[in-house]
C-alpha cells in the first residue's frame, strides 16, 4: 500500500467538509449564546439599576446568566480544542508519519489510543466497540487507492 497515494485529496473529501462545517457551526451558535446571554445580563443590570427588579430578583437572574455563560465557555473551549485535533488529523504528512511510525507495532500504546481511535465501548455482553476517528468510509479517497 502506497501510503503517501492514499492521503492525496483528502482535505477535499466531503464527509471531511461535512465533519468542518459541523465544528464551525457549533463553535459560531455557541459564541453567539456566549454573547446573547452576556447581553441579557447586561440589560438585568440596567433593569436593576432603574430599579425595575428588585435586589433579591437580580441576583438570582444575575447567577443564573453568569453559570449560563460559564456552561457555554467550557463547551467553546471543548468544541475549539476538538477541531483543532481534527484540523491537526487532516495533515496527511501528520497521518502518514503516524502510520509509517506505528506500521510494525506489536502492541497498542496510549498515545496510538489518543491518535487513531474516537471512543472504545465495553457492553454487558463482553462485546467491545471501536470507533475510530477516521475509517475508510469517512475517507473514501482510501478506497480508490487501497
Amino acid at each position: 500500500m502506497d501510503l503517501d497515494k492514499a492521503f492525496s485529496g483528502i482535505n477535499g473529501d466531503k464527509e471531511i467538509k461535512l465533519r468542518r462545517q459541523s465544528y464551525e457551526n457549533k463553535i459560531r451558535t455557541t459564541k453567539r449564546k456566549i454573547d446573547l446571554n452576556k447581553k441579557h445580563r447586561f440589560e438585568l443590570f440596567e433593569d436593576y439599576i432603574k430599579e425595575l427588579i428588585e435586589a433579591d430578583e437580580f441576583k438570582f437572574a444575575r447567577q443564573k446568566y453568569s453559570d449560563t455563560i460559564s456552561v457555554l465557555q467550557e463547551c467553546l473551549s471543548a468544541y475549539e480544542a476538538e477541531y483543532e485535533k481534527f484540523k491537526k488529523m487532516l495533515i496527511p504528512n501528520e497521518w502518514l508519519n503516524k502510520f509509517k511510525k506505528y506500521k510494525s507495532a506489536r502492541n497498542l500504546t496510549s498515545e496510538m489510543v489518543e491518535y487513531f481511535i474516537e471512543r472504545i465501548t465495553v457492553y454487558d455482553n463482553h462485546r467491545i466497540e471501536i470507533i475510530w476517528k477516521f475509517s475508510v468510509d469517512t475517507l473514501p479517497e482510501w478506497r480508490k487507492t487501497v
